[in-house]
């Protein structure tokens, strides 16, 4: 609403467990699955990045939706129980960009994923608490050991960093990061002692070609099901119709959009064939194509 608030921005980002180094960052307000997804396809086609093999996944909510792993978590422990696997059709956006496979790490048991809490620990200690608007504590764990700041003053004199702003400096500490030596990797007796440069120049390195773009452009859909009324699909406030649709009065179908361009729906049978592609005539007259 045109509304300027101060916010804590949240980091989400995947490390490389041999060569620490951390890919697929992405700085935003609250993580969701649409957010986790821009967050992988950073890893598969940034630099440095690459398909993984392999992915240890946080127990989280956002992490565990059925648009990420192609299933709920109570179709995943049918599944169990009957000795069913994944789908083709429905393996999640983990398994279409060409994941092997994916475990996910124990609840209430931070040790099953240890290199990735020392990381967002060293985050804390050597990146976020030299930040001017830092709230937390700087002297240990207890509240009077918090510096108090009043930030809603900060934000109307224009000394809070704006999210470029804070990119900008995260880019600039993880470039120093990747670039200085680490002591989990001389422990390791790395010939490489960097991550960057390990990550670069290890031996076996695993390899897997990336989908083409255009069809990770689709992944990025979000996906739901929906019912057909006699007017088209109501979905996000507004109706989409299409002549294509009359046959499927009052049944299921299920849909793919774009956030960033409501003004149209694909729409597909629930055995995954394409329909059509429905149109909101009241969006199109405000962003036209």
């Amino acid at each position: 609403n045109g509304k300027v608030t101060a916010i804590k921005p949240k980091l989400v980002a995947w490390i490389d467990t041999r060569s620490r180094v951390i890919m697929g960052d992405v700085i935003c307000k609250n993580p969701n699955s649409q957010i986790l997804k821009q967050s992988l396809l950073k890893v598969v086609y940034g630099s440095p990045g690459g398909v993984p093999k392999y992915l240890l996944i946080d127990n989280g909510r956002d992490y565990q939706s059925k648009e990420l792993k192609g299933s709920t978590k109570n179709e995943r422990r049918q599944k169990k129980k009957s000795n069913l696997f994944f789908d083709e059709e429905c393996k999640g956006f983990y398994r279409s960009i060409g994941i092997l496979d994916e475990t996910n790490s124990l609840p209430y048991q931070p040790w099953s994923k240890a290199q990735k809490e020392r990381f967002f620990g060293t985050v804390c200690s050597k990146f976020t608490k030299w930040l001017d608007s830092y709230t937390g504590t700087l002297t240990g764990s207890l509240t009077s050991g918090k510096k108090k700041k009043d930030i809603n003053k900060m934000l109307e004199d224009g000394e809070l960093l704006t999210m470029e702003q804070f990119y900008e400096r995260w880019s600039i500490w993880l470039k120093e990061y990747h670039n200085s030596v680490h002591s989990g990797l001389k422990t390791q007796k790395e010939k490489y002692t960097k991550p960057l440069e390990l990550f670069m120049n290890a031996e076996n390195k695993y390899y897997k070609p990336a989908p083409p773009r255009m069809y990770a452009s689709m992944l990025m859909m979000k996906a739901e099901s929906v019912r057909v009324y006699n007017l088209g699909i109501k979905r996000l406030g507004f109706e989409y119709r299409s002549d294509d649709l009359a046959r499927y009065h009052e049944a299921k179908v299920d849909i793919k959009y774009d956030p960033e361009d409501l003004t149209k729906l694909y729409v597909y049978t629930k055995e995954g064939k394409f329909i059509c592609e429905a149109l909101s005539q009241e969006l199109l007259m405000i962003a036209p194509r």
